[in-house]
């Protein structure tokens, strides 16, 4: 169940991990030891996304999020992920769903931390940056996460690259981000 609301926390804002497969990683990518023991320590790295950043968003900014990758057969899912309790119905997700809601993720060097007042803390990694981007380490045997990022002002918009989990979609680009501190 960690593991799924882990998937369905970075994926709904985010995560759907599926199975463990087995136990080798493929060339090139590192397992999450050897990248947080490759990687400098959040006090060594300086990026444009340190601070702060929360999104702000809808029931129908989640499903429209679905919708382009089209995954909205997984909107109730979602929704029960953003919100516990009994399954929506499957020809209305958002019923009964809060009017707003909100995720925030703390970025500091290579640090990520990311969480909801209902959830608590749902993501806690050292990420790679890249240049205008992100990687977040995936499980022993599973692929790394992909992301890439535009900060306009205090505005920042995330987009998965390559994911398949519609996890991944609605959980980082069903709104853009703002900067709070």
């Amino acid at each position: 169940m960690e593991r799924f609301s882990r998937v369905v926390w970075l994926a709904i804002c985010c995560v759907v991990a599926v199975g463990c497969g087995n136990q080798a990683t493929p060339a090139g990518n590192p397992t999450s030891d050897q990248v947080r023991e490759e990687s400098p320590s959040p006090s060594e790295v300086e990026s444009a996304l340190d601070g702060v950043w929360v999104a702000r968003f809808t029931c129908q900014d989640v499903v429209d999020a679905l919708k382009r990758v089209n995954a909205e057969q997984h909107a109730p899912t979602a929704m029960m992920s953003l919100e516990p309790g009994p399954p929506p119905p499957k020809s209305d997700p958002c019923r009964g769903a809060p009017a707003n809601f909100e995720r925030t993720v703390t970025f500091q060097g290579n640090h990520l931390v990311g969480y909801t007042e209902a959830e608590g803390v749902g993501l806690d990694v050292i990420v790679r940056l890249t240049d205008g981007g992100f990687v977040i380490p995936g499980d022993p045997g599973d692929p790394d996460y992909e992301f890439r990022y535009t900060i306009d002002g205090d505005r920042l918009t995330v987009q998965t690259v390559h994911q398949n989990e519609w996890g991944f979609h609605a959980a980082w680009e069903m709104a853009p981000f703002v900067r709070e501190s």
